[in-house]
């Protein structure tokens, strides 16, 4: 019986071995290439660009090892960005984060933006497809106001929170989050720290 080859796309951190009387086992640790992402903390400033622009800008100096799809929802032009003291990963994170992108890597790329859509797969468990999984669902504050000071007037501007970002999850997800909106139902008030740089009007 012909056997499929396995494609893994990334970097073995980590192997140990147990042996037993009947058999002798191999655990190797890896992770994606975009772990190289976790490197030192950083400081750079981007001006006058889009999303896909600063974020191909930090994946581009490790694009020997990294592959990567940039497609981000967000087009508009963001007057001033500012990565502080922290990794690459961390600030692509943030980004994902504040503009509600996605971010995560399909087992070949790192994928920023739109979610690419496909086929299911099927993994049959148990199995060696699946030796193991675990599933965490926790519920978190959804619901905010955000306030912020106009570098032009010297006011502070707050602004609700609105559902602007296009949600995309599946039944678990969907259950977790209507449960936190229910259970937390006082707005949190977040201060927004825009530097002197960004106005609010």
């Amino acid at each position: 019986d012909s056997v499929a080859d396995i494609e893994f796309a990334g970097v073995i951190t980590g192997a140990s071995g147990s042996r037993s009387r009947s058999e002798f086992t191999v655990n190797a640790e890896a992770c994606s290439w975009d772990a190289l992402l976790n490197d030192n903390p950083a400081c750079k400033s981007f001006e006058k660009q889009t999303l896909n622009d600063i974020v191909n800008d930090i994946i581009d100096d490790y694009s020997e090892h990294l592959d990567s799809e940039i497609d981000a929802r967000f087009t508009n032009t963001i007057p001033y960005c500012v990565q502080y003291n922290e990794s690459n990963y961390q600030f692509l994170q943030r980004l994902a984060r504040r503009y509600g992108e996605w971010l995560y890597n399909d087992g070949k790329k790192i994928i920023f933006g739109n979610l690419i859509e496909g086929e299911s797969v099927k993994l049959a468990y148990p199995s060696q497809d699946v030796p193991s999984y675990n599933v965490d669902l926790k519920m978190r504050h959804v619901a905010f106001n955000h306030v912020a000071s106009s570098y032009n007037s010297y006011d502070a501007n707050q602004k609700e929170g609105v559902e602007e970002m296009q949600r995309e999850y599946n039944m678990l997800s969907e259950q977790v989050f209507r449960a936190s909106q229910s259970c937390f139902v006082k707005p949190t008030l977040q201060n927004l720290h825009s530097g002197g740089f960004a106005d609010t009007d």
